[in-house]
């Protein structure tokens, strides 16, 4: 009789098995992600087609393919690729920033980049304090969607923009006030999504709502630079509106030919608003009306940018009625930043009343608001991961001894 196999060794066998496995993927990720840049650099193929064919896959295709390959690998070297891969990539996308700035800049001048530099992370600190008790993701997250929305993400609204454009011409309302948006604010959103897919397929822990609100900020925050820089403009604007600049100075206002002036409030807080609609309509089960906050935050920030985009375009005309209808259904660009600043705070007290707040802790274990430690953001997922599944407010944290 053959002998029977030791449950103990065949777990062990898998586990190296699944610690090669993902090393092999690591490498491969690696690798496209310097021949992205290796055939840009030289010229063999232009930039948008270099992130569309390799660093997209890099991106997007291998992360998955990590994900699935760590589940067998053991929890160190999951930990020790998924740092390496992260640490690779965000290397490879600084050094590609570094080397497109000085042409970039050379429209508006860097004194102006840097200027709307500060204006865009004066809003995402502001943000990031305010999440801090329900945030989950460490800066890795952040700053990757951040220069994936500078480098990805225009090169591909770019690519897929570029042929209607053409077409239609660049004088087209349909082309700047209707496919410009719904491309733009489609592919801003991307990497959230993505987020949000891998977080749905997970039930004993996921990021928050506001988590997803953040990667949105970052995103946009990404791709408004790269646009402001392009075309020279951008900064800081403490008076554009009344209150809001004082949250998101990036914004401005235009007032063309004495018509009303409409807020401007930027890329940023389109895809912030569009990320926390993502969040409720994928990962809140127990919430009645989350089939709707994604159509309707994707038709509010589709119809302002629509706005904004064909008022510029009429100039001294009152442009099509359609657009002149958008400007007033969005409260002359009000309605987002109205929604944004009420969607947040929302999001943040309901995930921290009934899920951070009172999940329990470890002994000795203190709440951190701005640096959460493994075990924190562990703790906090496994309550999260509860509340959106099932709608269960956790229970209050039991004190040393067990007694309530």
């Amino acid at each position: 009789m053959a002998a029977m196999a030791d449950p103990a060794t065949d777990r062990r066998d898998r586990t190296a098995q699944g610690d090669r496995r993902l090393g092999a993927i690591a490498v491969v990720c690696v690798a496209l992600a310097l021949a992205g840049v290796l055939v840009h650099a030289v010229g063999l193929v232009p930039a948008p087609l270099a992130v569309t064919l390799v660093l997209l896959p890099v991106g997007v295709g291998l992360r998955v393919a990590l994900s699935y390959a760590g589940r067998a690998a053991s929890s160190k070297r999951r930990t020790q690729v998924m740092t390496l891969v992260s640490s690779v990539g965000l290397g490879v996308s600084a050094v590609t920033l570094v080397g497109v700035l000085p042409h970039l800049t050379s429209a508006g001048g860097a004194a102006m980049f840097g200027a709307d530099v500060f204006a865009h992370a004066w809003t995402l600190a502001i943000v990031t304090v305010a999440v801090g008790s329900v945030r989950t993701l460490g800066w890795r997250a952040f700053v990757g969607t951040g220069l994936t929305g500078f480098l990805a993400v225009p090169a591909l609204a770019t690519l897929i923009g570029r042929p209607v454009v053409s077409h239609l011409g660049t004088n087209s309302a349909l082309a700047s006030a209707g496919w410009a948006p719904l491309t733009e604010e489609t592919l801003k959103a991307l990497p959230v999504l993505f987020v949000a897919v891998l977080a749905v397929r997970r039930t004993t822990s996921r990021p928050s709502g506001a988590d997803l609100l953040l990667l949105g900020l970052w995103s946009g925050a990404g791709f408004a630079l790269f646009e402001n820089a392009v075309y020279g403009r951008g900064g800081t604007n403490w008076s554009a509106a009344p209150l809001a600049s004082l949250i998101v100075p990036s914004g401005t206002t235009t007032a063309l030919y004495g018509r009303p002036g409409i807020l401007v409030s930027g890329h940023m807080l389109h895809t912030g608003l569009l990320a926390l609609g993502i969040a409720i309509t994928l990962m809140y089960r127990g919430v009645r009306w989350r089939r709707w906050a994604l159509p309707v935050a994707f038709l509010v920030v589709v119809g302002e940018h629509a706005a904004v985009n064909g008022l510029l375009l009429a100039g001294d005309t009152n442009g099509p009625g359609w657009v002149r209808l958008l400007a007033i259904v969005t409260l002359h660009g009000w309605l987002s930043v109205l929604l944004f600043l009420i969607g947040s705070t929302a999001i943040v007290l309901y995930e921290w009343r009934n899920a951070t707040r009172g999940a329990p802790r470890q002994p000795g274990q203190r709440p951190a608001w701005l640096f959460p430690s493994p075990h924190e953001i562990g703790r906090r997922g496994a309550a999260l991961a509860s509340l959106q599944l099932v709608g269960r407010r956790t229970e209050p944290a039991l004190p040393v001894g067990g007694q309530r």
